[in-house]
């Protein structure tokens, strides 16, 4: 599942293919690129790749030492729903959009649907089912003994947290039919 473990599957499977390569993103952040002709990527987004160091919302130095990855080839990292300027005249031209439209770095899927849920404070937690299942619960602050028993990642909302428990929807349709037997 996380950006780290893929990347590391290719460093080791095909190490001159992980020598040559110059960015690591999320396709949310070369479709940024694409617009803005640099890549960004977000907190939200960041802390589900497995090098996001999560309490201070930057890229963890030891995993990418760790790993072998290095830091310029990552996108850079902003907070969710910088806005990141106008698209580039190329891009315009290319689309076929205004050269004043706005690109926002966004958040990733989850955040942003607990946002639209109305999931913005501690106390509220929501759930989508799609191709996984997602319990988020928003918090303002991360607990200082967790032991990292469940999943925690940066919100949609700058400086606020959420738990974000969730499988894949697959094992809870089985779940499902396993229990009704």
């Amino acid at each position: 599942i996380h950006p780290v473990s893929k990347i590391l599957a290719v460093k080791n499977r095909t190490p001159e293919i992980f020598e040559k390569t110059r960015m690591f993103a999320q396709i949310k952040d070369y479709f940024i690129y694409r617009l803005t002709g640099r890549y960004y990527t977000d907190h939200s987004t960041a802390s589900d790749h497995g090098f996001f160091d999560i309490t201070n919302r930057c890229y963890w130095k030891e995993m990418l030492e760790f790993t072998g990855i290095r830091e310029e080839y990552l996108p850079e990292m902003v907070p969710p729903g910088t806005e990141l300027g106008n698209i580039t005249a190329e891009a315009a031209r290319e689309l076929g959009l205004d050269p004043e439209t706005k690109v926002n770095v966004g958040a990733f899927d989850q955040a942003c649907g607990a946002i639209g849920a109305g999931n913005i404070k501690p106390g509220i937690a929501s759930e989508s089912t799609g191709s996984a299942l997602v319990t988020v619960a928003t918090i303002d602050r991360l607990a200082e003994d967790a032991d990292g028993s469940v999943p925690t990642m940066c919100s949609g909302i700058p400086g606020k947290y959420m738990y974000q428990p969730y499988c894949t929807g697959a094992i809870i349709m089985k779940w499902f039919r396993d229990a009704r037997s």
